[in-house]
C-alpha cells in the first residue's frame, strides 16, 4: 500500500477512502495505481518487474477506473512514485514517473524520469540477469526478516 496509507483498518469505514490490489483512494483527496517498473534483463526474453504505487491526479484516476477493461488507451500521465524499494540505497520515495496504462488487462508500466538515481539507471540500461538473481534472492531475505512485523505489505518487491 502507499506509504500515506499507515493502517489499512485506520480507512475501511471511510466512505472517502478505499484500497484494492489495484487502486488507492485516501479519504477523497490522495490517489494512487498500482503499476510495474520494469527492467531489462540483458540477454534474457523477460523483464525484471517492481510492483509500485504511483499518485495521480484525481482526473487521471478516475479516467483510469473509467477505461479499466475497455481497451481504450489512455494517458501517459505524471506521478510520483509513492515506493520505498529498500534495495536501493538512494530513496525511490518520490521519483517522478510517467503512468503508461495497457489495454491488454494488465497493470500500467511505469517509466522513472531520467536522472543518476540507480533506479532509474536500471530501467535505462537494464540488468545483468546475475544481478537480477542478485535482487531476487535480497527480496527474499528481506521479506523473511520483515515477515512477522508486516505480513500483507508488498510494495517494492519484484516479481
Amino acid at each position: 500500500m502507499p506509504p500515506r496509507f499507515p493502517v489499512e483498518s485506520e480507512y475501511e469505514n471511510n466512505a472517502h477512502s478505499l484500497l484494492t490490489s489495484d487502486l488507492c483512494i485516501i479519504e477523497g483527496r490522495d490517489f494512487f495505481v498500482r503499476g510495474v517498473i520494469q527492467i531489462p534483463v540483458h540477454d534474457y526474453e523477460h523483464t525484471f518487474d517492481w510492483g509500485v504505487w504511483v499518485s495521480q491526479k484525481k482526473e487521471n484516476f478516475e479516467l483510469y477506473r473509467e477505461h479499466f477493461s475497455d481497451g481504450v488507451q489512455i494517458g501517459p500521465f505524471f506521478g510520483w512514485l509513492s515506493t520505498r524499494i529498500d534495495y536501493y540505497a538512494q530513496d525511490t520515495l518520490n521519483l517522478k514517473t510517467s503512468v503508461h496504462y495497457q489495454t491488454n488487462g494488465q497493470r500500467p508500466s511505469s517509466k522513472v524520469e531520467p536522472t543518476n538515481h540507480p533506479l532509474a539507471i536500471h530501467q535505462r540500461d537494464g540488468i545483468t540477469l546475475n544481478e537480477a538473481w542478485k535482487i531476487v534472492h535480497w527480496n527474499e531475505t528481506a521479506h523473511r526478516r520483515n515477515e512477522s512485523k508486516f505480513p500483507a505489505i508488498e510494495e517494492g518487491r519484484g516479481f
